[in-house]
């Protein structure tokens, strides 16, 4: 369980200093946390937050959960699509924006949320993502 809780923060340090987790950062992760490559890879592959590639220079993340999707989340998303000209699971051509879903992230009262560069939005609509577009840009 201790190493379990020490692999994620160290893919978490790894994630938040490069944007991405390399093979090879892997391969050193697993050395130091005494587990097995297959159990950081699978850890890595899992958390819709770590990436095994760099993916742009801002990430967001649209809540799928029941609640978000009640609320509007699948609206919301193809307002982003539509506003970035990018499918989720992508970047825009510029690199800027990484679109994607991501399963709950425990906001499902303050519906529908999203996630950009780990930071929550909540209750967001077009207004708001406008609003937050235009300050990272």
């Amino acid at each position: 369980m201790i190493a379990k809780k020490v692999l994620l923060n160290e893919l978490g340090k790894e994630q938040k200093k490069k944007g991405f987790v390399s093979k090879k950062k892997l391969k050193e992760i697993a050395k130091n946390v005494c587990l097995p490559e297959s159990e950081v890879f699978s850890a890595a592959t899992f958390y819709s937050f770590l990436s095994l590639e760099k993916r742009a220079k801002h990430i967001i993340q649209v809540c799928n959960c029941p609640s978000s999707h009640l609320h509007g989340s699948d609206r919301i998303m193809k307002y982003l699509e539509k506003k970035l000209k990018v499918k989720a699971g992508h970047a825009t051509k510029n690199k800027l924006f990484f679109l994607s879903e991501t399963s709950c992230v425990g906001l499902c009262d303050k519906a529908p949320a999203i996630i950009i560069d780990g930071k929550p939005y909540v209750k967001v609509n077009e207004k708001k993502i406008d609003k937050i577009l235009r300050k990272l840009k």
